[in-house]
Protein backbone atom coordinates (compact mmCIF):
# COMPACT_ATOMS: atom_id res chain seq x y z
CA UNK A 1 0.00 0.00 0.00
CA UNK A 2 1.93 2.76 -1.12
CA UNK A 3 1.41 6.45 1.10
CA UNK A 4 -0.78 9.47 -0.42
CA UNK A 5 1.54 12.36 -0.71
CA UNK A 6 1.52 15.96 -1.99
CA UNK A 7 3.38 17.18 -5.13
CA UNK A 8 6.14 18.69 -3.16
CA UNK A 9 6.32 15.94 -0.52
CA UNK A 10 8.83 12.63 -1.11
CA UNK A 11 7.16 9.57 -0.32
CA UNK A 12 7.80 8.27 3.43
CA UNK A 13 9.17 4.79 2.98
CA UNK A 14 10.61 3.01 6.12
CA UNK A 15 14.57 4.41 5.40
CA UNK A 16 13.30 8.07 4.60
CA UNK A 17 10.91 7.79 8.28
CA UNK A 18 13.90 6.21 9.63
CA UNK A 19 16.47 9.23 8.45
CA UNK A 20 13.93 11.45 9.90
CA UNK A 21 13.60 10.17 13.12
CA UNK A 22 17.16 10.22 14.06
CA UNK A 23 17.43 13.76 12.71
CA UNK A 24 14.65 14.82 14.93
CA UNK A 25 15.54 12.69 18.14
CA UNK A 26 19.55 14.19 17.62
CA UNK A 27 18.18 17.52 17.58
CA UNK A 28 15.48 17.19 20.33
CA UNK A 29 18.44 15.95 22.73
CA UNK A 30 20.76 18.87 21.35
CA UNK A 31 18.33 21.56 21.87
CA UNK A 32 17.67 19.51 25.16
CA UNK A 33 14.24 18.76 25.05
CA UNK A 34 12.00 16.40 26.60
CA UNK A 35 9.56 14.61 24.41
CA UNK A 36 6.65 16.26 26.21
CA UNK A 37 8.25 19.95 26.22
CA UNK A 38 8.47 18.98 22.22
CA UNK A 39 5.49 17.62 21.40
CA UNK A 40 4.12 20.16 23.31
CA UNK A 41 6.11 23.07 21.69
CA UNK A 42 4.96 21.66 17.97
CA UNK A 43 1.40 21.42 19.45
CA UNK A 44 0.98 18.04 18.43
CA UNK A 45 0.21 14.71 21.03
CA UNK A 46 3.53 13.11 22.97
CA UNK A 47 2.69 9.43 21.36
CA UNK A 48 2.95 11.68 17.70
CA UNK A 49 6.15 12.73 18.54
CA UNK A 50 7.13 8.97 20.22
CA UNK A 51 6.28 7.69 16.80
CA UNK A 52 8.07 10.61 14.78
CA UNK A 53 10.94 9.83 16.70
CA UNK A 54 10.97 5.71 16.56
CA UNK A 55 9.56 5.80 12.79
CA UNK A 56 6.71 3.98 13.69
CA UNK A 57 4.30 5.72 11.13
CA UNK A 58 4.33 8.19 8.48
CA UNK A 59 4.27 12.04 10.03
CA UNK A 60 1.57 14.07 8.67
CA UNK A 61 2.24 17.22 6.67
CA UNK A 62 0.40 19.60 8.90
CA UNK A 63 2.79 18.37 11.59
CA UNK A 64 5.99 20.01 9.67
CA UNK A 65 6.07 23.49 10.41
CA UNK A 66 5.46 23.10 14.53
CA UNK A 67 7.76 20.34 14.14
CA UNK A 68 10.57 22.60 12.14
CA UNK A 69 10.00 25.43 14.76
CA UNK A 70 10.38 23.34 17.64
CA UNK A 71 13.95 22.19 16.56
CA UNK A 72 14.45 26.00 15.54
CA UNK A 73 14.91 24.27 11.70
CA UNK A 74 14.37 26.35 8.23
CA UNK A 75 10.87 25.72 7.02
CA UNK A 76 11.33 22.81 4.61
CA UNK A 77 13.63 20.66 6.59
CA UNK A 78 11.53 17.96 6.88
CA UNK A 79 11.21 17.69 2.91
CA UNK A 80 14.72 18.02 2.72
CA UNK A 81 15.68 15.37 5.41
CA UNK A 82 13.00 13.37 3.52
CA UNK A 83 14.70 13.75 0.08
CA UNK A 84 18.06 12.81 1.29
CA UNK A 85 19.36 16.51 2.32
CA UNK A 86 19.64 17.42 5.51
CA UNK A 87 17.87 20.01 8.02
CA UNK A 88 18.87 23.55 8.02
CA UNK A 89 19.48 25.73 11.11
CA UNK A 90 16.83 29.00 11.77
CA UNK A 91 18.33 31.50 14.02
CA UNK A 92 15.04 32.27 16.34
CA UNK A 93 15.49 34.61 19.09
CA UNK A 94 12.76 35.45 21.57
CA UNK A 95 12.12 38.93 20.79
CA UNK A 96 9.33 39.81 23.66
CA UNK A 97 7.24 38.61 26.56
CA UNK A 98 4.95 36.91 23.85
CA UNK A 99 8.13 34.83 22.69
CA UNK A 100 7.43 35.76 19.48
CA UNK A 101 10.34 34.62 16.70
CA UNK A 102 12.24 36.47 14.89
CA UNK A 103 14.90 35.35 11.82
CA UNK A 104 17.66 36.35 11.55
CA UNK A 105 16.57 38.26 7.96
CA UNK A 106 13.68 39.97 10.33
CA UNK A 107 16.70 40.95 12.52
CA UNK A 108 19.08 42.30 9.85
CA UNK A 109 16.09 44.31 8.39
CA UNK A 110 16.34 47.26 11.26
CA UNK A 111 16.35 48.29 14.61
CA UNK A 112 12.56 49.04 16.35
CA UNK A 113 12.96 51.21 19.36
CA UNK A 114 12.42 48.72 21.77
CA UNK A 115 15.15 46.38 20.56
CA UNK A 116 17.77 48.85 20.31
CA UNK A 117 19.67 47.86 22.89
CA UNK A 118 18.99 44.48 23.30
CA UNK A 119 21.78 42.09 23.17
CA UNK A 120 21.22 39.77 20.61
CA UNK A 121 20.21 43.18 18.20
CA UNK A 122 23.75 44.45 19.10
CA UNK A 123 24.91 40.80 18.00
CA UNK A 124 23.26 40.46 14.88
CA UNK A 125 24.05 43.91 13.77
CA UNK A 126 27.59 44.06 14.35
CA UNK A 127 28.61 43.96 10.93
CA UNK A 128 31.98 42.81 12.17
CA UNK A 129 30.81 39.12 12.53
CA UNK A 130 30.00 36.49 10.15
CA UNK A 131 26.42 34.73 9.54
CA UNK A 132 28.03 31.81 11.13
CA UNK A 133 29.82 33.71 14.01
CA UNK A 134 26.75 35.30 14.94
CA UNK A 135 24.67 32.36 14.77
CA UNK A 136 27.32 30.39 17.26
CA UNK A 137 27.36 33.28 19.48
CA UNK A 138 23.33 33.30 19.25
CA UNK A 139 23.16 29.65 20.08
CA UNK A 140 25.16 29.78 22.89
CA UNK A 141 22.94 32.37 24.65
CA UNK A 142 20.47 30.29 24.27
CA UNK A 143 21.50 27.74 25.45
CA UNK A 144 22.87 29.57 28.80
CA UNK A 145 19.56 31.14 28.84
CA UNK A 146 17.78 27.65 28.64
CA UNK A 147 20.23 26.49 31.65
CA UNK A 148 19.94 29.37 33.73
CA UNK A 149 16.06 28.82 33.57
CA UNK A 150 16.06 25.52 34.43
CA UNK A 151 17.73 26.38 37.39
CA UNK A 152 16.07 29.08 38.00
CA UNK A 153 13.16 26.74 38.14
CA UNK A 154 14.46 24.14 40.26
CA UNK A 155 15.64 27.06 42.86
CA UNK A 156 11.51 28.37 42.82
CA UNK A 157 10.32 24.43 43.67
CA UNK A 158 12.71 24.34 46.50
CA UNK A 159 11.61 27.50 47.78
CA UNK A 160 7.47 26.73 47.18
CA UNK A 161 8.02 23.70 49.18
CA UNK A 162 10.09 24.82 51.78
CA UNK A 163 7.10 27.02 51.90
CA UNK A 164 8.98 30.55 50.72
CA UNK A 165 6.72 31.55 47.73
Amino acid sequence: MSAVTSANEPPEGDETRSRLAKAVRDRRLQIPLSVRAAAEKAGMARSTWIALEEATRRTAETNYVGIEDTLHWQRGSIVSILSGGDPKLSVLVITDADQDHSTLADLKSGPTASTTDDPLIRIMKNPDLSDEQKAKIIRTLIAEQDEYARNRAEQLIHDALQGGA
